[in-house]
């Protein structure tokens, strides 16, 4: 039997990883990077913390598993614990690889000092020097 009434319609469940759009409930948004959502039916998503220390790979994450500390440009991640160390010398990490380690410069060449931010900040090594990784 088919309802005659607007009243009898249900919205149905927006599913995890989503929440209601506030300005029309017919509408399921994804939950931004540094949020998750669990549950469905929900009209907010969860924030990871601190958005300086922690977000999400992707947008419409579903758990508080997805939710991964990151270090900002210049830092990696110590494998052991949440804490940031700089790059090394000859090593660099540029902002957009949140969760990567640092990369290394090309061949023979190296940054003047750790922390470094970009590939650009890598220069090549003067002659009668060489580089190690010492």
């Amino acid at each position: 039997m088919s309802s005659t009434s607007l009243a009898d319609c249900v919205y149905a469940d927006n599913p995890p990883g989503t929440y209601r759009d506030p300005n029309d409930t017919s509408r399921f948004l994804p939950c931004e990077i540094g949020f998750y959502q669990d549950q469905s039916g929900q009209f907010f998503c969860i924030s990871c913390g601190d958005p300086k220390s922690f977000r999400t790979e992707s947008v419409g994450a579903t758990s508080n598993s997805s939710c991964k500390f990151y270090c900002p440009a210049g830092q990696q991640k110590n494998p052991n614990a949440n804490v940031c160390e700089q790059c090394p010398k000859g090593f660099y990490r540029d902002g957009s690889k949140y969760f990567d380690p640092c990369d290394s410069c090309p061949k023979s060449y190296t940054t003047a000092q750790p922390g470094a931010v970009s590939e650009l900040n890598c220069s090549i090594c003067e002659s009668l020097f060489f580089f190690t990784f010492n």
